[in-house]
């Protein structure tokens, strides 16, 4: 199961990551590629379809969203600045948990059978804040960069679904994309154009995540460190 869990995770930090590197408003292909489009634009119009034709014969190797799954994702996760909540079940338990990633910060809350737990990953520090004692227990770890970048190579496993269609599950019909990462099954269920469950099949076991909320930008409150709080590094 923590496999699964770690799996989920790396799904996301995969999109991160796929994000950053496409522009969804631009093609970026350097200045010479940039300079086509403003001449472009000052193009007449009785020559410019047979530039555009030579523009899109030479920038045709710009990364673009070639599955639903990765549209969806680069729409919100854009900016690499996003805020998720997810539920799930591990081991017959309700987990709740909110995920909020902004530059090199992430913060991560989980609500498991009303046991909360928050951490804080920031400036190569990781952040367990327990608010009822109002203590903090600080470690020193890779930056969340360096984390998101051990799953850079996976980014490529999403730009082909190897199955697509549609799939029931609860009752309700989604359209689905599948794609499989390490030689696990990852599958992503949408309904309509927003996306509901992402469901993978680790050793067998399979686990559900529901999609709660996914929304551009994070609140910077999260990602701060009460000041009043007992500090415990290690």
């Amino acid at each position: 199961m923590k496999k699964f869990i770690a799996t989920l995770l790396g799904v996301i930090m995969v999109f991160s990551l796929v994000s950053c590197f496409e522009d969804t408003e631009k093609p970026s292909g350097g200045e010479e590629i940039n300079k086509q489009i403003e001449n472009q634009e000052e193009t007449p119009d009785n020559n410019r379809d047979e530039q555009n034709d030579e523009s899109v014969n030479e920038t045709n190797e710009i990364p673009v969203s070639s599955t639903k799954t990765l549209a969806y994702f680069e729409k919100y996760l854009s900016g690499g600045e996003y805020t998720m909540e997810m539920k799930t079940t591990v081991q017959g338990i309700e987990v709740i948990s909110k995920n909020a990633f902004k530059d090199d910060m992430m913060y991560s809350e989980s609500d498991m059978d009303g046991m909360k737990s928050v951490m804080v990953m920031r400036d190569g520090y990781q952040y367990i804040i327990e608010n009822s004692s109002k203590m903090v227990l600080k470690t020193q770890v890779a930056d969340n960069g360096a984390v998101m970048d051990m799953f850079a190579d996976e980014a490529a496993n999403y730009e082909t679904a190897v199955a697509s269609g549609e799939t029931e599950y609860n009752g309700k019909s989604y359209d689905y994309e599948e794609f499989t990462v390490e030689g696990e099954t990852v599958q992503y269920l949408f309904d309509g154009d927003e996306l509901k469950f992402i469901k993978a099949t680790v050793e067998g076991e399979e686990g559900v995540v529901e999609i709660l909320s996914l929304e551009k930008g994070a609140d910077a409150k999260l990602f701060e460190i009460p000041e009043d709080y007992q500090m415990i590094a290690y």
